[in-house]
């Protein structure tokens, strides 16, 4: 039985994680990886996965139904595996002919297992439950140039297009008998030649159908912008940043005075 995977993309939903304020989400985005990328302690980043998964089901996600997901964790098993086998230091646990497995090469495979982990399923996180338009709107709202704003959006939208198209020129190709199969390799090439040619003429078919559509709506007529709604950074919004804040502060501090 096929379960259905959930799409890596914006889902309208009512959690409290959908409702903050985008950059309360960005900036906790930013302190769970530079902690992760700072930090030293294996527990540590297992703890904040299982944070991570935790607020995947707080915003109404099932993990394991999450399309990509599985790729995430066997190549996380996959960079762990190769840690345990490379790394000699350390006492050793299990020795079998030339395979050994020492307790600095097990942790250090806890260690970057986890933290690839936490790092790729946070960004996953972010882009589920933030609607990419309010956040736009935050940013040109903060002071952000809107045309800087529109250009991000833009291509967040272009992306998805984009992938869309990919796919009819792949399915097109092989219902036409020239599948992109490896070998022959100069066949490959030719199929590849032509997977180019199509994916530009379709970019430019639709970064034109954008720019008429911008230049009728009179876009960068005027140096200022209004706005359908606005964005307020609310007051647990704060509270919750102060939060993130102090909690990555004192855990630094405690770990320099250790």
């Amino acid at each position: 039985m096929l379960v259905e995977k959930t799409p890596v993309q914006f889902m309208d939903k009512t959690s409290l994680i959908h409702k903050l304020h985008p950059i309360t989400k960005l900036s906790w985005l930013l302190l769970i990886s530079t902690f992760l990328i700072v930090n030293r302690n294996s527990l540590a980043e297992i703890i904040i996965l299982g944070f991570i998964i935790g607020l995947f089901f707080l915003g109404g996600y099932k993990v394991y139904k999450i399309k990509g997901v599985w790729v995430v964790f066997s190549t996380s098993l996959f960079i762990s595996f190769l840690q345990m086998i490379f790394i000699s230091e350390g006492k050793p646990i299990f020795s079998l002919n030339y395979l050994e497995i020492t307790t600095i090469g097990l942790e250090r495979a806890i260690y970057i297992g986890s933290r690839f982990s936490a790092i790729i399923l946070s960004g996953f996180l972010f882009i589920m439950t933030t609607n990419p338009n309010i956040l736009v709107y935050s940013f040109m709202q903060a002071g952000i140039s809107y045309r800087l704003g529109f250009a991000f959006i833009s291509a967040l939208r272009l992306m998805s297009i984009f992938t869309k198209e990919s796919e009819k020129i792949v399915y097109s190709s092989t219902l036409k008998g020239a599948p992109f199969t490896i070998f022959p390799i100069n066949v490959f090439f030719k199929n590849l030649t032509n997977y180019f040619k199509l994916m530009i003429v379709s970019i430019f078919e639709k970064v034109d159908a954008m720019v008429i559509s911008m230049e009728g709506r009179g876009f960068g007529n005027s140096s200022k912008r209004t706005f359908l709604q606005n964005q307020p950074i609310k007051k647990n919004d704060y509270v919750i940043i102060i939060i993130g804040v102090l909690a990555l502060g004192s855990y630094s501090l405690i770990t320099i005075l250790n």
